[in-house]
C-alpha cells in the first residue's frame, strides 16, 4: 500500500504540473507576459521529461521483476562506455561546475557487456554522483580488473551518506536524504541500476564517509 501511494503521488505531480500550466496557458496565453508563457512552457517540458524518465524507470523495473529483461552481451570497446557517458553527463557537470575524470587500467580494453543497459547503470551512477557533489567537486570513475572480474568505481566528494540511509538505497521509492535534509528522485535509478548489475551476472556495493 505504501509503495501504491508513493507511486500514485511521484506521477500525479508531475502531471498536475502539466495540465496546472497549459490550462493557464490554454486560458490566457494573449494576455501573459511573454517571458511568463517561456516560463510556463519551461516547466511543462521539464514535468514532462520528469514523468517520461519515471515511466521508462517503471517499465524497465517490471521488465525486470517478471524476468523478461533480455541482455543482448556482446563485447564493446571500454573507451565507447567513457566517452558516452561525457556526452550524456556533459550538461549536469556544466550546470554543477563537477569535474568528470576517468580512469580505465590500460590492460582493460573491452568489456563483454549488454551495451545498452549497461550505459544505462554508468549513466545512473554518475549522475547520482554529480547530483550529490559539491560545486567544483570531482567525480571519478575508476576501471580495474582484479583476477577474472573487472570493478567499476565511481567516487565523489560530496555530503556523503549516513549510516541509517544505507539499508534504504536499493529499495524503490526509499531515497537517502541529501545534505539539506530534503528527499529528491523516486530511489528507482539505483534499484534498476542493482537488478541490470546482477543480470550481468555482477554486485554493488557501496562506501560512504
Amino acid at each position: 500500500k505504501r509503495f501504491l501511494a508513493t507511486f500514485s503521488h511521484e506521477l500525479r505531480a508531475p502531471l498536475n504540473a502539466i495540465v496546472g500550466f497549459s490550462e493557464i496557458l490554454t486560458a490566457d496565453i494573449y494576455d501573459l507576459p511573454a517571458e511568463k508563457v517561456r516560463d510556463f512552457m519551461k516547466n511543462i517540458n521539464f514535468s514532462g521529461k520528469h514523468l517520461q524518465g519515471l515511466i521508462n524507470d517503471i517499465l524497465d523495473l517490471s521488465k525486470i521483476e517478471a524476468g523478461k529483461m533480455e541482455l543482448h552481451v556482446e563485447a564493446h570497446p571500454v573507451s565507447f562506455f567513457m566517452e558516452n557517458v561525457s556526452r550524456v553527463m556533459q550538461a549536469a557537470v556544466q550546470e554543477q561546475n563537477i569535474r568528470l575524470d576517468f580512469d580505465v587500467s590500460p590492460e582493460i580494453d573491452q568489456l563483454v557487456v549488454a551495451q545498452t543497459r549497461f550505459k544505462q547503470i554508468l549513466v545512473n551512477l554518475v549522475s547520482n554522483a554529480i547530483k550529490y557533489s559539491h560545486a567544483g567537486g570531482r567525480v571519478l570513475v575508476k576501471v580495474r580488473r582484479f583476477v577474472n572480474e573487472i570493478e567499476f568505481s565511481v567516487v565523489d566528494d560530496g555530503v556523503g551518506i549516513k549510516p541509517e540511509d544505507m539499508p534504504r538505497l536499493f529499495h524503490a521509492f526509499q531515497q537517502a536524504r541529501n545534505g539539506k535534509n530534503q528527499k529528491e528522485g523516486t530511489g528507482l535509478g539505483l534499484v534498476i541500476t542493482k537488478k541490470l548489475i546482477e543480470l550481468h551476472g555482477g554486485q554493488i556495493t557501496v562506501d560512504s564517509e
